[in-house]
């Protein structure tokens, strides 16, 4: 089936939206795709009504994925693509974004009654010899860059298929042939390592069917080598369905001008009956495996550990299974078992690329795949119930044997595959701590307090827990006291966290905008606009205030300092080498607020100055890690940070700070005569927590810096807030 192709040009030459108002019935899709079209008034929005919506949607490979959006939108730079998402996060349309269309999973590259975001224009390509990278747009197919990268004698890691689309393939982690040397094109994507193509060894053999339990056997064979050199690939399919033309699919590729290599010299057992093997292009071997015809698909895809029981399982169901009826009486009704042979040189690549979230096991495996191709519409459904139901035998099998592995390779999937919860809790918790600082369709006012996770509000009420802990300690307090202070002090210091996170991105919202970390705000993105983040900045404060007359007098005057400090909190940067010292002043003082909200004088005994200087010195070591996370900008902008100042001893003046945190900490132990569990809980929970986070966090890694503080936190403040709660009701 021919792939239409629709010229740039011929997008851009078109009249959008005829028609379209914002009244019609697809709120706020129809909404969403006016602001569009008049946010981008050079033709790059397309709706039913234009003569290019049809052939932009029949684009994609599959007819299943032919969906009916609101509008197509056509961004021709990042600039258009940027402001293009901020329409779509504020109107609430949901949308989807197609590269190149090959992904055969309804939803993934296009949204009924929704907005495809089509990348057709981002075709730039540009190689650089001297530093052998490629800069390669999401809008083009691998034939693209692989044609392009032909006359430099060079190629990267990319698709199998040349039909694939860039920005898709890269997003499902995506297997090459050059993975077992390279990893996957995800790891890769910093900078597209490029490797000399002057010539390969591969093709396709095909192999009769009547050879298929031997082939199988020596297919295990190969994947049990313990030592599987890394320019070889090998791919199989079995055509269950057309096995008396085509039987076994065997495609190798030997990334080396070799002749015969040895690497595949078990298979060379079998004549075949078709050969395309020898010294080529890798462009030129990948031709050699065209996308089908067929216009509807489904992918199946499991990971196994190759084994000759569940081998044999997967034989049986391909020859006896009544669901292979099924597809055999569908029209055109096409079924191929696919095994992908994966060695730890694979994952190994992968981990010397700096790693990846997929949670891949350094073990040889197979991704497995059962596709199935055919004609009408009519036969979805019993083509979808004989696919999975033959996958589920498998996979029962698979896990009743012990060979089943997590992994699902999203390439391969379909929609109904749990792909994401496959990479493992810790990457999935990774992605969602990505997702949380960049995705502008997060509720903008939960950003804005940072609400979403809830560890700032902690931040700002965990100082005054624990002043409303030590005055308790002092006073004997009863229970009942001590549990209203402590659930009025939080709803306060919920009012005032919003109000002082509220503050801080009002006065620093343009330095936000040039900051990679903080430019997804929601004012420096401009999801709230700076007056409305103030009027409700003044209701939060508002709201703080109001706590204040239920408690005693004093309380009120030990607020004044925090309010000082949080108001000059957001100017420090500019004028300081030390914001994080501000920044725990302005945090740890409401232990003076909680101990005079307890009706003690929070200065009237050490405990108080103690207290103050411990939890400053904590912030300050906390603060100083997260902010690693923005030294480049700083430096680039001349701002002040403890990150900057330490430079190169940031460790090693932290781990003074930590032992001056721990003398302090014992001296509120000694001033309240605390008992030998305090030392413990307390001192001991502290030194381990954060010795652990100076120690193992990776300050060049983002990801280390924010699990450590996050985490970090957490072990820190609960070891403190434990060893004094435990005193207290040890009275």
């Amino acid at each position: 089936m021919a792939q239409v192709q629709v010229p740039a040009d011929d997008i851009l030459s078109m009249n959008p939206l005829p028609g379209l108002t914002a009244n019609q019935s697809l709120i706020p899709s129809a909404s969403a795709c006016v602001r569009l079209s008049r946010a981008f008034t050079s033709n790059a929005t397309f709706t039913p009504q234009n003569d290019l919506y049809t052939d932009l949607i029949q684009a994609s490979w599959s007819h299943t994925t032919w969906l009916e959006p609101a509008c197509i939108f056509v961004p021709r730079t990042v600039d258009d693509l940027q402001t293009s998402i901020s329409i779509l996060a504020e109107e609430d349309a949901k949308f989807a974004v197609r590269s190149g269309g090959h992904m055969p999973v309804t939803g993934a590259a296009n949204a009924d009654n929704g907005v495809m975001i089509h990348m057709s224009s981002f075709t730039q390509i540009e190689y650089d010899a001297e530093k052998d990278q490629v800069v390669v747009g999401t809008g083009l197919r691998w034939q693209n860059v692989y044609e392009y990268l032909d006359q430099y004698e060079v190629t990267v890691v990319g698709g199998r298929v040349l039909d694939v689309g860039v920005g898709g393939l890269i997003l499902g982690s995506g297997l090459s042939y050059l993975s077992e040397s390279y990893g996957m094109a995800c790891d890769n994507v910093v900078n597209f390592e490029v490797v000399l193509a002057d010539g390969v060894w591969g093709g396709t053999r095909i192999i009769g069917w009547d050879k298929v339990d031997d082939f199988l056997d020596t297919m295990l064979e190969y994947e049990a080598s313990t030592e599987r050199d890394p320019y070889a690939s090998v791919n199989i399919n079995l055509a269950a369905t057309n096995e008396t033309t085509l039987g076994i699919i065997l495609t190798l590729v030997y990334l080396k001008p070799v002749e015969k290599p040895t690497a595949f010299s078990l298979f060379d057992r079998f004549e075949p009956l078709v050969d395309t093997t020898g010294i080529k292009t890798l462009t030129e071997v990948m031709s050699e495996f065209p996308t089908a015809a067929l216009p509807r698909i489904l992918f199946l895809a499991m990971t196994v550990k190759p084994t000759k029981e569940l081998t044999a399982v997967i034989k049986d169901v391909m020859l006896n299974s009544p669901h292979m009826n099924t597809i055999r009486s569908t029209t055109a009704g096409t079924g191929l078992f696919s095994w992908q042979p994966i060695s730890t040189n694979l994952v190994e690549a992968g981990q010397r690329s700096g790693g990846n979230t997929l949670g891949l096991e350094a073990v040889p495996q197979s991704w497995f795949h059962i596709d199935l191709l055919w004609w009408n519409s009519e036969d979805d459904e019993a083509m979808r119930i004989a696919g999975e139901s033959m996958y589920a035998e498998i996979e029962a099998a698979a896990k009743e044997q012990g060979s089943h592995m997590r992994y699902i390779f999203m390439n391969d999937a379909n929609e109904k595959q749990p792909v994401m919860a496959s990479y493992g809790p810790r990457n999935v918790q990774k992605m969602r701590q990505v997702q949380r600082q960049y995705d502008p369709e997060q509720i903008p006012y939960i950003q804005l307090c940072r609400l979403s996770p809830p560890e700032p509000l902690f931040l700002v009420f965990f100082p005054h827990l624990y002043g409303v802990i030590c005055a308790s300690i002092l006073r004997n307090a009863s229970g009942s006291e001590f549990l209203y202070i402590c659930l009025y002090l939080l709803g306060g210091s919920l009012f005032f966290s919003n109000a002082a996170h509220s503050w801080n991105d009002i006065v620093y919202a343009p330095i936000d905008k040039m900051i990679s970390r903080t430019k997804k705000r929601p004012i420096a993105r401009g999801a709230i606009t700076p007056r409305a983040a103030l009027l409700f900045m003044v209701t939060q404060t508002v709201g703080a205030a109001a706590s204040l007359p239920g408690l005693p007098p004093a309380t009120a005057l030990y607020t004044v300092p925090t309010i000082v400090g949080t108001v000059y909190y957001p100017y420090a940067k500019r004028h300081t080498p030390f914001p994080q010292l501000i920044l725990g002043f302005c945090l740890v003082w409401g232990a003076t607020v909680g101990m005079a909200a307890m009706g003690v004088d929070p200065l009237a005994s050490c405990v108080g100055p103690y207290l103050v200087a411990a939890c400053t010195m904590w912030t300050v070591i906390y603060d100083t890690i997260y902010a690693c996370l923005d030294v480049k900008d700083d430096n680039k902008l001349k701002l002040g940070s403890t990150a900057v100042l330490f430079g190169n001893h940031v460790k090693l003046v932290l781990s003074l700070l930590l032992a001056s945190m721990i003398v302090c900490l014992g001296a509120v132990g000694y001033v309240l005569t605390l008992g030998m569990p305090y030392y413990v809980v307390t001192l001991g929970g502290c030194a381990t927590s954060l010795g652990a986070m100076i120690a193992f966090v990776d300050l060049g890694i983002n990801f280390s810096i924010w699990w450590w503080f996050t985490y970090g936190f957490w072990f820190t403040g609960g070891s403190i807030a434990l060893g004094l709660l435990y005193a207290y009701l040890s009275l």
